[in-house]
């Protein structure tokens, strides 16, 4: 069992996290921050391990904000919560109509695979997961918001893309997160 798994273990991590740690070998705990696959796991360490709240919100917007291409029609309602979200602030005057872009987005996509319109129902599935995305990162505003609720923002913003390219986005946020979380934070 090595450090990490250990440390993981005793957080509470996912079991994906704890394996990924078990079946690895690092130099350092550094070493597995930087080596890390899943930027939703990134956030979740950087919240559970104490990095300041202004600075996870930030970093949980910037994720939900990668989802931008999939916004569509809602993305007004989007970039008001996420910019204040980015400011530091709660944004709270946004999210009834950013979670209400999310639903009419999800009963847009049911309603287009009733129809068997499946190029209009994978834009409206995207655009749930990029809405949702942004609802993820506003839930991480509450002073001691879980590592659960902020790493949401990574993996909606994830899902918000198409298969074939969830992989590359999810290096690209990994590397957003490193960028602006660095291991000195933790």
């Amino acid at each position: 069992m090595t450090e990490l798994y250990e440390r993981l273990f005793d957080l509470e991590a996912c079991l994906p996290a704890r394996n990924w740690a078990r079946n690895n070998d690092f130099a350092s705990l550094e070493d597995a921050w930087n080596r890390c696959p899943q930027a939703e796991w990134l956030l979740w360490v950087a919240v559970t391990l104490g990095v300041p709240r202004a600075k996870t919100l930030r970093v949980a917007a910037l994720c939900a904000r990668t989802a931008s291409a999939q916004w569509g029609e809602y993305a007004e309602h989007l970039e008001d919560l996420l910019r204040a979200l980015e400011q530091g602030k709660h944004g709270g005057e946004f999210i009834d109509d950013v979670i209400a872009a999310r639903d009419d987005a999800n009963r847009r996509f049911k309603e287009c695979l009733v129809l068997h319109e499946k190029a209009r129902a994978a834009q409206y599935d995207q655009a749930f997961y990029a809405a949702y995305a942004a609802v993820s990162a506003h839930r991480a505003f509450p002073v001691g918001a879980s590592g659960d609720s902020v790493s949401m923002s990574a993996r909606f913003a994830i899902y918000a893309q198409l298969q074939e390219d969830r992989d590359a986005h999810n290096e690209r946020l990994c590397a957003l997160i490193r960028e602006n979380i660095s291991w000195e934070d933790i």
